[in-house]
């Protein structure tokens, strides 16, 4: 069978694909989008059994079943995308009688083409479009859309931009083998990539100067900051950081180089993964974000063109984040000997034997659990899981500011709760077992005026005024985010306890990952974090459902794979009358749905009874495994206390 035969007869199977990989697809009615950077609420794809496409009237997105699978398998290239199709849809058996009517259009749709006044180039990887480039230019005019978007007649000239009357696209020249089209129609795909061609970075020779050089998305920003009078280059798409890459390890030196991509989750993807990839190399470079509310440099030009130039010039003559850029073979050469120094077996004896290599300990501020800690939480990756509504935010809030109390810094980043909802945390928790936190936040909003209530709460917060060195954050929420943070924080200032809160919610950049992977990943950027900057980091992690009935153990963790191995210290917070349930048997006896809600109505009553609960030190890499510490936990009030341990359970009490 011809391969374009194959092509034809894999798009015809989108249909069974849909019904196959996206089941929550419907054929006859509108969809969700499946574009991975459209956050469609209100369902706008549909099914196109004629031309066997899926469209978003939303965003544009038009699919076939290449397209599909490239998005669902990471498949960049045709040839896997294809070859997967196959094994979906095999090929081999596609009779004769189709391929001849096949043939028959073909040749119909190639006399069609014949007579077109102006034809497509061919698509050819080592094509070269200059001559076309320059027909498109002489029709550059016929359409107004480049000056509507700020660009002056010296930049259309200068790029060569053009126009295609055909189908109504801005033609942007990036090589000679390759140009990107810029639809003008309404409703259409904005960037049209040339297909079965290598993707080409637009302005990619800017590298090749001695200024400052912005990445931006599309070529459009580019251009629009080129207008400022600054140099810039394109990605032609957010996910097309590895062509800079690439870019950058064939150079012999490379310009300061300023991240300016879109303010959307697909820019911000690509500006984690740049920034890691700058920070590990050691390039010098810096990050511009377009302020609100502009999308992007275009955006910003339309409304403002010189408050762009200043926040552009502004973006240069920041302090780079990095050392100056070096090749790599450069930093290679200089490194060495230094490297071969460092981790001689001597130098590591002499740091340790003259105490350079300084260890961090920071007390918990509850002695019992210290005392089985060694003093504290040590360098390494800590884990506190517990199930659904016991506390582990409360416990950590209490930990880090007890910590604080004592002069310790501490970096709270939070990803599920306000910092409005913390700070009523932390007042309930200071006010000695006397307010809820629906009273602080009474008091807050003026709605409470008991005199006694109100005293207690200004108490509370000037105990809380003595944590100055307790940080909340929550505007990071990836781990590229939080560490470009830590970096900045910790260049002069002591070494923090880092708490995250929590695990399953740490963002990684990367959309494609299913939950383990991105768990795998997130335990394994924070246990570098730990090692590189010597601190203990602390995690909050939820468990899995299935083992809230039963002794907590390293299964419990979700996800447990990684969090099992690469934890340095791992400790789970749960009821204490779970201590003894152990078996399927003991789960039979013991009725733990009963008494989880009879603890719950004791909190929503306030009538003062605390939860009784611990946390078993379920693994220690530098210390004494096993131990449980005993706690009383005041829900209503945010507040762990020393428990009165041990204490006997009863597994047939909640019966």
């Amino acid at each position: 069978m011809a391969a374009d035969d194959k092509t034809r007869y894999l798009k015809e199977q989108l249909a069974s694909y849909l019904t196959r990989e996206h089941p929550e697809v419907s054929l006859t009615k509108p969809f969700r989008c499946l574009n991975p950077e459209h956050q469609d609420t209100n369902p706008s794809m549909s099914y196109f059994a004629k031309t066997n496409i899926v469209k978003c009237f939303s965003c544009g997105a038009t699919y076939d079943l290449f397209d599909l699978i490239r998005i669902d398998y990471n498949l960049p290239e045709f040839k896997d995308q294809k070859a997967k199709a196959e094994v979906f849809f095999p090929t081999g058996y596609i009779s004769t009688a189709i391929t001849t009517g096949y043939e028959a259009k073909k040749e119909h749709h190639k006399n069609t083409m014949e007579n077109k006044l102006e034809p497509e180039p061919e698509r050819k990887t080592k094509a070269d479009f200059s001559g076309l480039y320059k027909e498109w230019h002489k029709k550059v005019k016929l359409n107004q859309y480049l000056k509507r978007r700020g660009l002056s007649e010296s930049t259309i000239e200068r790029f060569n931009l053009g126009y295609s009357p055909i189908d109504q696209s801005v033609i942007i020249p990036c090589t000679p083998g390759y140009y990107v089209k810029r639809s003008t129609k309404p409703g259409a795909v904005k960037y049209i990539n040339l297909k079965n061609a290598r993707v080409q970075l637009f302005n990619g020779t800017a590298l090749s100067g001695h200024d400052p050089v912005f990445i931006t998305e599309g070529a459009i920003d580019a251009l629009s900051v080129i207008e400022s009078g600054f140099q810039a280059l394109a990605l032609n798409s957010s996910t097309n950081t590895n062509l800079l890459i690439n870019e950058i390890e064939n150079r012999e030196r490379i310009p300061k180089l300023i991240l300016f991509l879109d303010n959307d989750p697909a820019g911000k993807a690509a500006q984690d993964k740049l920034t890691n990839y700058f920070i590990e190399t050691g390039l010098n470079f810096g990050i511009a974000t377009p302020p609100e509310p502009y999308k992007d440099a275009n955006d910003f030009l339309l409304a403002d063109p010189q408050a762009l130039k200043q926040f552009l010039n502004e973006a240069i003559t920041k302090e780079a984040n990095m050392k100056p850029a070096e090749t790599q073979k450069q930093q290679s050469q200089q490194a060495e000997p230094k490297k071969l120094n460092e981790t001689s077996i001597v130098n590591h004896l002499n740091n340790f034997k003259n105490r350079k290599e300084e260890t961090t300990v920071i007390a918990t501020g509850f002695p019992e659990l210290d005392k089985y800690l060694d003093g504290g939480l040590h360098e390494g990756l800590i884990i506190l899981g517990a199930q659904s509504s016991l506390g582990k935010t409360t416990l950590a809030m209490q930990i880090a500011l007890q910590a604080a109390e004592k002069g310790n810094e501490v970096l709270f980043y939070s990803l599920e709760q306000s910092t409005r909802e913390l700070i009523a945390k932390l007042i309930s928790c200071e006010s000695d077992k006397q307010l809820t936190i629906s009273e602080v936040r009474r008091i807050a909003s003026d709605k409470e005026h008991d005199k006694q209530k109100m005293t207690v709460y200004e108490n509370a917060i000037d105990q809380l005024y003595k944590a100055e060195n307790l940080h909340i954050i929550e505007d990071k929420r990836s781990f590229l985010d939080i560490k470009k943070d830590l970096i900045d924080r910790t260049a002069s200032a002591r070494k923090p306890l880092v708490i995250i809160d929590y695990l399953q919610m740490l963002k990684t950049g990367n959309g494609y990952q299913t939950d383990k992977q991105a768990t795998d990943q997130n335990i394994s950027d924070l246990k570098q974090i730990s090692k590189t900057h010597g601190i203990p980091v602390l995690a909050i992690s939820s468990l899995n459902r299935a083992s809230y009935n039963a002794d907590i153990s390293e299964a419990a963790f979700k996800e447990s794979g990684a969090i099992e191995y690469s934890s340095d210290l791992l400790l789970g917070l749960q009821y204490t009358a779970l201590e003894h349930v152990k078996t399927d048997e003991d789960k039979k006896k013991y009725n733990w749905a009963l008494f989880d809600e009879n603890q719950k109505k004791g909190d929503e009553t306030r009538e003062g009874h605390p939860r009784e609960v611990q946390i078993k030190i379920i693994k220690n890499r530098n210390g004494m495994a096993g131990k449980r510490i005993y706690f009383d936990y005041y829900a209503a009030y945010n507040r762990f206390e020393k428990g009165k341990t041990p204490r006997k359970t009863n597994n047939n009490t909640s019966k």
